[in-house]
């Protein structure tokens, strides 16, 4: 198996998109990033527990619901600040339940949670890529992060900062030429980027993806849904396990302004029935982003294509890239 050259490191191991204060970039966008993320990252961590406790969180709302109905229906009168907190409580309970329903989010709280929580200040590594064909490569996981005992096997999550390591080891690899993709630009687009639990999207009616620019998402939703919840370790039980894949994806042209739809919202995790049938999707200001990683400003964070636009756009999977677990010992660089 032949393994691709690697580009040089990037000085810091915390990486471009990361979460870390510390990282590339001037002392004082250092120092916003620090008060932006003190700010909003409490924040954060209540939604995420709520998330993650969402049954529990969605009897809450439904309690909420209930007292307000209660005192109506016993007085046989309607009141308007009882009607507007039913409205409030059950909009939020729609919301829960349609996020929980998406197998992929609820294991990507929950390693979110870990790298805010425990490993915030853990750099990232540069990892090796493996190519296995014209259309296929494998990041392989660092074998450190491997634990054994007798004939099994487990990745230790707490071991090493694994979105991050990806997340910096996309960054640098598709600035390769090999896959054309290096010259495209995020405002009229063409290469874009899918964390998938599946090699595929054949058959998806919706399909998330970031530009190719900027692999923090794809490198969290790539190998999350392999992540047992409340757990702190994947079991292995092949000699090469595959937690997931990042897709790089391509249109057959590049997306003209006039063929994306700007949706400008700060909590827009779902994408409303009645936008993108026509165009694609363009997400911007998801507040989620600024604790996440370091986003262009002004540009979009996320492209979403619905099952029209996959067909419209004919976007293809160009090169899989499988996250690989291997039992046995592989190069790796620090970053």
């Amino acid at each position: 198996m032949a393994v691709d050259a690697i580009a040089m490191p990037l000085r810091s191991g915390f990486g471009r998109n990361s979460f870390a204060v510390s990282g590339e970039g001037c002392s004082c966008f250092r120092a916003m990033k620090f008060f932006r993320c003190l700010i909003l990252g409490p924040l954060l961590v209540l939604s995420q527990l709520l998330l993650l406790l969402w049954p529990l969180t969605c009897v809450m709302l439904c309690v909420g619901i209930y007292t307000n109905v209660k005192p109506m229906v016993d007085a046989k009168q309607v009141y308007g600040i009882s009607v507007f907190w039913i409205i409030y409580y059950l909009f939020f309970l729609r919301f829960f339940l349609k996020i929980a329903w998406r197998p992929e989010i609820i294991p990507a709280i929950w390693v979110q949670f870990m790298e805010r929580s425990v490993k915030f200040a853990q750099p990232g590594q540069m990892l090796e890529v493996a190519r296995r064909s014209e259309h296929s490569s494998d990041v392989l996981l660092n074998s450190k992060w491997i634990s054994h005992q007798g004939d099994k096997a487990w990745l230790n999550l707490m071991a090493g900062h694994i979105r991050r390591s990806i997340d910096m080891t996309m960054l640098e690899e598709l600035k390769s030429n090999s896959y054309g993709a290096g010259d495209d630009n995020i405002d009229n687009p063409q290469y874009f980027l899918s964390g998938q639990a599946g090699s595929s999207i054949e058959g998806m009616s919706e399909v998330w993806t970031c530009h190719k620019s900027i692999p923090a998402f794809p490198a969290l939703y790539c190998f999350c849904e392999s992540v047992p919840i409340f757990r702190f370790f994947v079991p292995l039980k092949e000699e090469e396990t595959v937690l997931g894949h990042i897709l790089l994806l391509k249109t057959s042209e590049r997306i003209a302004p006039e063929d994306i739809y700007t949706m400008r919202n700060p909590c827009a995790s779902l994408v409303p029935s009645c936008i993108g049938n026509d165009k694609v999707v363009a997400r911007r200001g998801y507040w989620a982003k600024f604790t996440f990683g370091n986003f262009p400003a002004g540009k979009p964070d996320a492209y979403i294509f619905k099952r029209t636009m996959i067909e419209r756009t004919n976007l293809q999977v160009a090169h899989t890239f499988r996250i690989v677990a291997p039992r046995s010992k592989h190069g790796d660089q620090l970053a």
